[in-house]
């Protein structure tokens, strides 16, 4: 094999395509260069590991990308079953799957036509609920169906493209918001608007609030709480908008945007890890900080010299991937989960050639 070539890739729709049953059992899709599609379940405290799906149809091209499409998954709320969305290069073109999370043996499937050049899917769970999201590529512009589906794939409502907010990508997740209504937020590619979008109990949309953004930035982070949907910004902006239209916006770091969110990453349910950057050529790496996503308070902060890469939460415990200097690799870093400070002697990752690590995707213990 020349050297380099990519054999198979974790192909989830970011480096973090996995879900976790418990802290310690998680399942991941692969896709092979063959376009042979598999889906494994590992104990991350031994390392042993399990092929439970093969799916060896090929997939779609990815929608703002060059190669075929990633595999969504999702596990329902008691974790014994394995949701699967992939968009298929022929019939059928849109499909999702229901499996035992134990066994691998699928239950019932579901399927949709589409017509584009090319896809991708989203997928998320909101309880008994299962939403996915597709965009599709349709004489240059993306076109968008959002299904709610039961746990027996049963269609409950379907929005389409001409009911969501135009020229946005609308998450999969919903957050409960005041009782039996639900919300998401959608947001512009190019980074200029977000919109926060409320179901009622049908899954219609009741009422949409319009963010226009004064610079390009993009949404990195959402949570619904306390009667209010808070969103976090690239640009270290914090938003409130309310069901009545209300909204406040304020900033984290410096004004209009001159102060940049390098990494955030959300470690416990409305609590985000982030580290800031100035926009200027030769700024170093910035402070950290623990915000509150639903209102925007900072919770703590530390200054901190070294860039981070990335952030995990595992448990009461909070740990930092820090980029390497003078030829040492990447370094794992405790944190104290209250102020930031590092706790103990960073641990030097082991390195290899041909692999460059550039992420966590979870922390466990040893077994």
């Amino acid at each position: 094999m020349p050297r380099g070539e990519t054999v198979a890739r974790i192909d989830g729709p970011d480096r973090r395509g996995w879900v976790f049953a418990t802290p310690t059992l998680a399942y991941y899709p692969v896709m092979r260069r063959e376009f042979v599609t598999t889906i494994h379940r590992v104990d991350l405290r031994t390392g042993a590991r399990a092929r439970i799906v093969t799916d060896d149809r090929p997939g779609m091209q990815l929608l703002f990308g060059s190669s075929p499409e990633f595999t969504a998954l999702a596990l329902t709320t008691d974790k014994r079953r394995l949701l699967v969305a992939r968009a298929l290069q022929s019939e059928p073109r849109v499909w999702t799957g229901r499996y035992d999370a134990a066994t691998g043996n699928l239950e019932t499937g579901r399927s949709w036509p589409i017509a584009g050049s090319a896809a991708n899917v989203s997928l998320a769970v909101a309880g008994d609920l299962f939403v996915m999201v597709t965009a599709v590529s349709v004489d240059g512009k993306v076109a968008q169906t959002m299904r709610f589906l039961d746990e027996e794939l049963h269609e409950l409502a379907a929005l389409s493209d001409s009911d969501l907010p135009p020229d946005e990508r609308c998450a999969a997740a919903l957050r409960r918001f005041e009782g039996e209504r639900w919300a998401t937020v959608c947001a512009a590619q190019e980074g200029r608007s977000v919109s926060v979008l409320f179901f009622d109990r049908s899954y219609r949309i009741s009422s949409r609030v319009p963010v226009t953004l004064d610079v390009r930035e993009r949404v990195v982070a959402w949570t619904a709480q306390g009667g209010s949907v808070g969103i976090l910004t690239d640009r270290a902006r914090h938003v409130r908008v309310g069901v009545d239209g209300g909204l406040t916006s304020f900033w984290l770091g410096e004004p209009d945007g001159r102060t940049a969110i390098r990494i955030a990453r959300e470690i416990a349910p409305g609590l985000v890890v982030v580290q800031f950057n100035l926009i200027a050529e030769g700024e170093p790496a910035g402070d950290i900080a623990l915000l509150d996503l639903a209102t925007g308070r900072v919770l703590g902060r530390a200054a901190r010299a070294d860039t981070a890469i990335d952030f995990v939460g595992a448990g009461d415990r909070l740990y930092a991937l820090l980029s390497g200097t003078g030829g040492v690799g990447p370094r794992l870093q405790r944190l104290d989960r209250n102020s930031l400070a590092p706790i103990g002697i960073a641990t030097t990752l082991p390195q290899r050639d041909d692999v460059i690590v550039n992420g966590l995707i979870a922390v466990a213990p040893a077994h």
